[in-house]
């Protein structure tokens, strides 16, 4: 347990600090879905450092809640994987790559907004003119994302689909994708209502269940560290971030060998 709380302290502390370098900063589509990332990853392990120490076999229906928030996380690292994928099938020119890789961030942003477009459409309180003016709210803060033609909006971008993005992702040089999608598949169970939901925790033995939340940790540390190196990488305004870069790989390489 000692280990996987160096790795929770270790994601934690980065999480907070790094997000320091992308507050009050003009945020293209790429680097907000990095900071979003980040966000994220430092939500929900605040909650870890305070719920798994008190996982054990007594009180094991805590792997469960703590599952379903690892599922998060896991369905991030598999949107990284399809950029990491993405630029390993490319051939062109970087500047190229950098238009495709935003394009799809921008694709992935924009979500949030299409559940609160179908929420606006679905409220009976609004008025017709109260709806449109929340239609061109959204617009004009995601501009040419959404076609606003019909009475109910739709998105004009390719839907994100994460069971085809690890169909698709599978490649030497990402090692780690299968144990994402195989964990990601795995906790899809607990958080929909069906007979495996019920079944799972009790029929998997608790040193097992424990041992794949332990490797979803690991895998948020190898996530943290990808998430900064693409807004590194991909941006000149952020190679600021190469020390929280550079704090992760050595933390890796002390406390996990595989």
């Amino acid at each position: 347990m000692d280990e996987i709380l160096k790795h929770l302290n270790l994601v934690f502390k980065v999480s907070i600090n790094s997000q320091s370098h992308f507050i009050n900063k003009n945020q293209n589509d790429l680097i907000r879905f990095v900071y979003c990332g980040i966000q994220k990853i430092q939500k929900v392990s605040r909650t870890f450092l305070v719920l798994y120490p008190k996982l054990d076999k007594t009180f094991d229906e805590l792997e469960f809640s703590l599952g379903i928030l690892a599922r998060t996380l896991l369905m991030d690292m598999i949107l990284v994987l399809k950029l990491k994928k993405m630029s390993l099938d490319h051939d062109g020119d970087i500047a190229t790559l950098k238009g495709d890789i935003k394009q799809f961030c921008y694709s992935v942003v924009i979500d949030g907004a299409k559940h609160e477009l179908y929420r606006i459409f679905y409220d009976d309180a609004l008025t017709y003119q109260q709806k449109a003016e929340n239609y061109k709210t959204i617009d004009k803060i995601f501009p040419n994302a959404f076609d606003f033609s019909k009475d109910k909006p739709i998105s004009k971008l390719k839907k994100v689909n994460l069971s085809l993005f690890c169909k698709e992702t599978k490649h030497e040089k990402l090692p780690q994708g299968d144990h994402i999608c195989s964990l990601y598949y795995y906790y899809s169970k607990y958080d929909h209502l069906s007979h495996l939901s019920s079944m799972l925790p009790t029929e998997v033995l608790f040193e097992k269940r424990k041992s794949m939340l332990d490797l979803s940790i690991i895998l948020t540390v190898m996530h943290l560290k990808d998430l900064l190196a693409i807004a590194h990488d991909f941006d000149e305004d952020y190679k600021i971030l190469f020390p929280y870069i550079t704090e992760l790989e050595i933390h890796l390489k002390a406390h996990y060998s595989k």
